[in-house]
């Protein structure tokens, strides 16, 4: 089985160094799948990069101005160039893909008369207005290794793809069409959404290490409080990101920026799955916590004034001439952390968060 990630799948991961590119390397490694990322999608990388760098330096100098205006002076922060970090990054990550063996399929000889008629057409992965080259190379990339084997495209893009949002998963008809053409059956190409979902449904469970873990936390009360702490520190600094379905204000007058955890009460954990990350008695835990959170937020005056007057949960504390800043009272949320644990020494990682979530 090839598996073909798109562009969106490095996002927050651009050197695929996180537990979940980690699973899917181990796998790779061990001649379960194939990892195949694309030369059109190596191609587009940089420009993602650029993007988040923009956001990181943005955030950072909205930071240092919040600590200004509180009166803290943090002095000037050097940036690295943009030019020199994206040049590195697009090195750096060629030379990790070589050393792991990666496929890197080369740019499709697909010919211009034809892009150009299927652009026309809009026939996906074309949108209206010939929009969707680069996911046109993509297709062309993953019909060629179709013909050696199935595929799985990771991928969030439902609009050049799939059949409908509605229907995400389920291969758009032009491209079922394609790859009866190559004499192959539709269910050929499998849509999935990201890596995670793919973990869930075709990389096993370590079920030995698993086992070995769920007895420590339930026997051993030093290691058990050792995990405790270690999801409770990573709570407290939870980075809260778009993908996450967590709810810090329920309003449709007013929003709020994400600031820090105030404080983080852990209600149950569990340790639901163990994952092979390629290193000998080393695996990646998945722990699910279910806590209760508080969360410090910034907003402007007027969503502020929105939220008292709704009388939404919150505490505002500070209302400034243009800004506010206010606590949540006690969310329920579930989140789940990814952690190393080498089943011969009982050793713990550090917790990544892989998603967080409203618990209802």
């Amino acid at each position: 089985m090839y598996v073909v990630p798109d562009t969106n799948a490095f996002y927050g991961d651009p050197f695929m160094q996180r537990r979940n590119f980690r699973i899917v390397l181990s796998e790779h490694e061990h001649g379960r799948i194939v990892l195949a990322v694309p030369e059109v999608v190596l191609g587009e990388l940089p420009k993602r990069f650029r993007e988040q760098f923009e956001s990181g330096r943005q955030k950072a100098e909205s930071g240092l101005e919040v600590l200004r205006t509180l009166g803290v002076d943090p002095g000037e922060i050097s940036v690295p160039n943009l030019a020199e970090a994206e040049a590195t990054y697009l090195a750096s990550l060629r030379a990790r893909l070589d050393e792991l063996n990666v496929l890197v399929p080369p740019l499709p000889s697909i010919g211009v008369p034809k892009l150009f008629d299927d652009a026309v057409a809009e026939r996906r992965p074309f949108q209206e207005r010939g929009r969707g080259f680069k996911d046109a190379l993509i297709w062309a990339t993953v019909r060629e290794l179709a013909k050696g084997d199935e595929v799985v495209l990771l991928t969030k893009n439902h609009k050049d793809f799939a059949e409908s949002d509605e229907h995400p998963e389920i291969l758009h008809p032009h491209l079922r069409e394609d790859l009866e053409a190559d004499a192959q059956p539709p269910d050929r190409v499998k849509l999935v959404n990201d890596l995670d979902t793919f973990i869930q449904r075709y990389v096993p469970s370590s079920a030995v290490h698993l086992q070995a873990a769920r007895d420590l936390l339930e026997t051993n009360a030093s290691w058990a409080a050792d995990l405790r702490i270690a999801i409770k520190q990573a709570l407290m600094t939870l980075p809260l990101e778009a993908s996450d379905r967590v709810t810090l204000v329920d309003s449709d007058n007013a929003s709020v920026s994400f600031n820090y955890v105030e404080e983080a009460k852990i209600d149950a954990i569990t340790i639901v799955e163990a994952y092979d990350i390629g290193e000998d008695e080393v695996v990646s835990l998945e722990v699910l916590a279910h806590a209760r959170m508080q969360f410090n937020f910034t907003a402007t005056s007027i969503d502020a004034e929105w939220l008292i007057a709704e009388r939404a949960d919150v505490d505002i504390d500070i209302v400034e001439e243009t800004f506010a800043q206010g606590s949540t009272h006690n969310r329920p949320i579930r989140a789940t952390f990814a952690i190393d644990f080498d089943a011969t020494t009982s050793l713990l990682g550090e917790p990544e968060k892989v998603w967080a979530e409203d618990d209802a």
